[in-house]
């Protein structure tokens, strides 16, 4: 059997048996990163986000949430993030406020729903990114304090559980410290991009949760560029890095659409006949694409008379609709003009 392979050929016979396929282009494979969002290119959220802090987990960039204890002393944007790689737009930048002088470890993670978690049962994995850090940037060795991949047998694990250590049989595929251990220990950010990888223990076939998490400690006062940035976030099947996949815009939206929507621009997303002073309006909601779970919905009518009707309410939650009420106090036509549905973890 003769074979060609780029400038190299190998010629042989009898049975060859490939252990590993690693492809050289963007388009070998679909479907093998598991990490929705990890280009950071939807932001249905909005583009800039202070942290609230307490440990409260804060979502920002679709998919992605930003934590740590005590008070406000962070914030996440978006970025260009064209320096990575002409085809990553966007990056994000999680940075220390200029003058802080609060040191409380940051975190920076992403969760996986069990529906997901399942396919990845007994399977060694490939986390890979692009990273850099700004001119200010002050943990030690310019390194994150920590990065993990823990697993639970709990379904659909929130975030905020984890962080609160209230996973069940929470078991780590993969924990680097900045220096703590035996190597191997987290990478040495540098003001120009890099890509890491790092391999993964395999996954427990009893898991049902999975959380990736990036985490740094600060130290001193924040100078004006204590951050880093972060892109091209891949989790995949298998021991080796794979070029990232690039999915397209509508696919990516849609895939963070299950977790989160919002109406966009100035739409009306429903227009009620006139109702009577003590008359109810409804409105039924459509969503997009059918959401992980029954969200939690967040709406305002307004009235064609800008007067605003009471007594609102939620009669119908679903995973693929909602049904908004509101009490007319006039005779007005009501409209649903904004709203936001959250089914995260």
């Amino acid at each position: 059997v003769g074979a060609s392979f780029g400038n190299s050929s190998v010629n042989t016979s009898g049975i060859i048996t490939a252990t590993a396929f690693v492809p050289t282009s963007q388009t070998a494979l679909t479907n093998r990163n598991r990490i929705i969002n990890g280009a950071m290119q939807i932001w249905q959220r909005g583009t800039s986000f202070n942290s609230q802090g307490n440990g409260q987990n804060d979502y920002t960039a679709d998919r992605w949430g930003i934590g740590h204890n005590n008070s406000h002393m962070a914030a996440l944007t978006q970025q260009d993030g064209t320096g990575a790689d002409d085809k990553f737009q966007y990056c994000a930048r999680f940075q220390r406020d200029s003058g802080q002088s609060q040191t409380d470890q940051m975190r920076f993670h992403t969760a996986l729903e069990t529906k997901d978690v399942v396919l990845l049962r007994g399977s060694v994995l490939t986390l890979s990114y692009y990273a850099r850090k700004g001119a200010d940037f002050s943990p030690t060795g310019s390194q994150f304090s920590q990065l993990l991949i823990y697993t639970g047998t709990n379904t659909d694990g929130d975030p905020n559980a984890f962080s609160g250590g209230h996973w069940t049989n929470s078991t780590a595929v993969l924990d680097l410290y900045q220096s703590y251990g035996s190597p191997p220990h987290t990478p040495t950010l540098t003001t120009s991009w890099q890509r890491f990888s790092h391999t993964t223990s395999a996954v427990s076939n009893s898991a049902n949760s999975m959380i990736i998490e990036f985490r740094t400690t600060p130290t001193g006062t924040a100078g004006a560029n204590d951050y880093y940035e972060i892109t091209g976030v891949q989790l995949e099947i298998g021991p080796v890095a794979t070029p990232f996949e690039h999915r397209s815009y509508a696919d990516e939206l849609a895939r963070c659409m299950r977790y989160y929507q919002t109406s966009t621009d100035d739409w009306m997303s429903g227009l009620n006949s006139n109702s009577s002073p003590s008359g109810y309006s409804n409105c039924n909601v459509p969503f997009k694409v059918q959401m992980r779970a029954a969200p939690t919905v967040n709406y305002v009518w307004t009235g064609n008379s800008g007067n605003t009707p009471t007594g609102q309410s939620t009669n119908y939650i679903g995973v693929n609709s909602f049904v908004a009420l509101s009490l007319a106090n006039s005779n007005s036509a009501f409209r649903l003009n904004s709203w936001t549905c959250d089914a995260e973890l």
